[in-house]
């Protein structure tokens, strides 16, 4: 399959879609798929990094009913200090440490450990040292991928069974991912990579509605447009 020959057989040029077989049957199901995890096209993405990828994931995505951030907050020891909806502004060197930035006051500390995008680093959202601008200039050249979200609502009954996953259709790459009824909420999660998030980026909300409704309709009947 496609992935054991990136691992196996890479191509010379380290481009994962020249490991595509020409003409293949399933060339876009792969693209759809790498798309949801890696956000981009097959063209950009490295052969040897996302055989890494593969090699190293557990296949586990955890979903939390409160979310990651509320796990976090929950999880920090009490003597902690722990501030939310304090953006960082600028990271400067001080003597001895870092000073932070804030909206609501000034954070000393000895170092600081940004978990941010790349997108952030290279942008300007935070003002880094000048000292950074070469780690900076790494992180331009370590674009993020595109990856986009829409939630529709289940209204009355519907033939949609709990934590369902579909793939809206596995023969054009632009696809939808769909979750049905995570933890039996009555919504249905479209997941949108690559090409498919491009089309949200460039024809718009409604557009991206309409496809995954269109979508959802094909697989379950015209009865659920309703």
């Amino acid at each position: 399959c496609w992935t054991q020959r990136l691992a196996h057989s890479p191509p010379a040029s380290d481009c994962a879609a020249d490991a595509l077989e020409p003409g293949g049957k399933w060339n876009s199901h792969i693209r759809a798929i790498v798309s949801f995890i890696s956000g981009a096209r097959l063209e950009d993405l490295s052969a040897t990094d996302y055989a890494a990828y593969d090699e190293s994931s557990s296949e586990n995505n955890w979903r939390l009913r409160s979310g990651f951030g509320a796990l976090i907050a929950r999880s920090f020891p009490r003597k902690v200090s722990l501030s939310l909806a304090a953006p960082v502004e600028s990271i400067a060197l001080a003597e001895g440490g870092v000073k932070l930035t804030t909206p609501t006051g000034t954070i000393r500390a000895r170092a600081v450990l940004p978990t941010v995008s790349t997108a952030v680093l290279a942008g300007d959202s935070i003002k880094l040292p000048c000292g950074l601008d070469a780690w900076r200039d790494a992180a331009r050249r370590l674009p993020l991928g595109l990856n986009e979200k829409l939630f529709v609502e289940i209204m009355g009954d519907a033939p949609f069974e709990a934590e369902t996953h579909v793939t809206g259709n596995p023969e054009d790459e632009r696809t939808a991912s769909y979750y049905i009824r995570p933890f039996d909420w009555p919504v249905i999660e479209c997941f949108f990579g690559g090409e498919g998030a491009q089309l949200l980026g460039e024809e718009g909300l409604a557009a991206g509605f309409a496809f995954a409704i269109d979508q959802l309709t094909h697989l379950f009947g015209s009865d659920i447009r309703t």
